[in-house]
């Protein structure tokens, strides 16, 4: 049985004698004689050019990478800290130290004129029964008895219970 085959290269059809089997099947690219030298050559210059185009992108890549490194210098010294070596400051007290750390003179300065052993506007208004005789007092019934029984009911508020005096117990004599 024949086979007609044709040369990818040229597109040269020839026939071969029937019988042999391809080697490697009948989806083989085939050459004849005249194309093949050039094939090889094409094959040669296809592989140089991609070495090329390998070598242009390796290129490129490093001047990327160089450019990069470039730029990441100009922003550190940007941002580079210019200072200079000053051992004295770094082991002196800071503010916030010294805030905290004051001396007595200072603190006998800060301390108020005299002590005060009474509650707060605050808390005077926040008591129930200063509101209820408020309230009495603007109904005009202050001095009825009404006011006595309703006064004598109501209890203080529980945060004047808790109020802890800043009057110094006295020390005792030894």
């Amino acid at each position: 049985m024949e086979e007609e085959l044709f040369c990818v290269g040229c597109q040269e059809r020839w026939v071969t004698s029937g019988g042999a089997e391809e080697p490697f099947g009948s989806d083989v690219l085939t050459l004849c004689v005249g194309c093949a030298p050039s094939r090889v050559l094409f094959r040669a210059d296809m592989l140089q050019r991609r070495r090329e185009e390998r070598e242009a992108q390796e290129l490129e890549w490093q001047r990327e990478e160089e450019e990069k490194h470039n730029r990441l210098e100009v922003l550190r010294n940007q941002v580079r800290v210019v200072a200079e070596a000053d051992p004295e400051r770094m082991m002196a007290d800071t503010a916030a130290w010294k805030g905290r750390h004051v001396t007595v003179e200072e603190f006998e300065l800060r301390r108020p004129l005299y002590s005060i052993n009474t509650y707060t506007d605050t808390q005077i208004v926040s008591d129930p029964r200063v509101r209820v005789e408020r309230a009495l007092r603007d109904a005009g019934l202050q001095h009825s008895q009404y006011a006595k029984e309703v006064l004598s009911i109501v209890t203080p508020f529980d945060a004047l219970k808790h109020i802890v005096s800043d009057i110094e117990e006295p020390q005792q004599a030894a």
